[in-house]
């Protein structure tokens, strides 16, 4: 078996590999994978016999790509599947467009990040990919930030049919909400839930039915 690593590196093990390499897990031996991105991979996801990275790259094998990729979990092979991410207007102190959080559910694929369009729909930063065709679903939770890049997402948590999302943004589903929120996995629709934190939230995790939740804030009003 072996475990995908994804960051900001190009050394590993001793050996030379870019932001995302696999690691046999008895060893730790770095294997000859490579998946040849040219930035920095942020997040990884895999269904089945595909390998899903997301991160600020722009190439993939050679091959333009942007934010987001498909790639054989064997081989480091290319997939065809291309979202064909992009973010409106042109901004890059943020480091440009970007998918930081990727999370599988049954045939759809929720990427958050910073980008503008996806999947061939206008989204800020949160949407829903068609597994096989890589198009965007109707899933919309209206994201909104009002400044140049636009709402941006940094993490994602699900529990049945709720899932919760970090970031930074004005408003969802029609309402104000910033930093931390819930919408339905299905519909896309704003939940009630609003702990209502002082400052950026970056991590989330479930466990045993309680949400953890890690940022720069000291203060959450409910």
């Amino acid at each position: 078996p072996l475990v995908y690593v994804a960051g900001d590196f190009n050394v590993i093990g001793g050996q030379s590999r870019s932001y995302v390499a696999a690691v046999e897990r008895a060893t730790g031996r770095v294997t000859t994978w490579d998946a040849g991105v040219d930035r920095e991979v942020l997040t990884l996801a895999r269904y089945d016999t595909t390998l899903f990275l997301g991160g600020f790259f722009e190439n993939v094998g050679g091959v333009a790509r942007s934010c987001l990729a498909a790639v054989s979990p064997v081989t480091g092979t290319l997939f065809p599947w291309d979202a064909a991410i992009s973010r409106q207007p042109f901004y890059s102190l943020d480091g440009g467009p970007h998918v930081s959080g990727l999370l599988i559910v049954n045939d759809t694929l929720f990427v958050a990040g910073s980008f503008t369009s996806i999947g061939g729909k206008s989204r800020q930063g949160l949407a829903a990919l068609d597994l096989g065709t890589a198009l965007s679903t109707a899933w919309d939770p209206r994201a909104v930030r009002n400044v140049r890049s636009r709402a941006s997402f940094w993490a994602m948590a699900k529990s049945g049919d709720t899932l919760f999302v970090a970031g930074a943004f004005d408003s969802l589903g029609g309402g104000p909400r910033s930093w931390i929120a819930a919408v339905s996995a299905s519909t896309g629709a704003r939940l009630d839930w609003d702990p209502s934190p002082n400052h950026g939230v970056w991590a989330l995790a479930l466990q045993g039915g309680v949400l953890y939740v890690g940022g720069l804030f000291n203060d959450m009003s409910s």
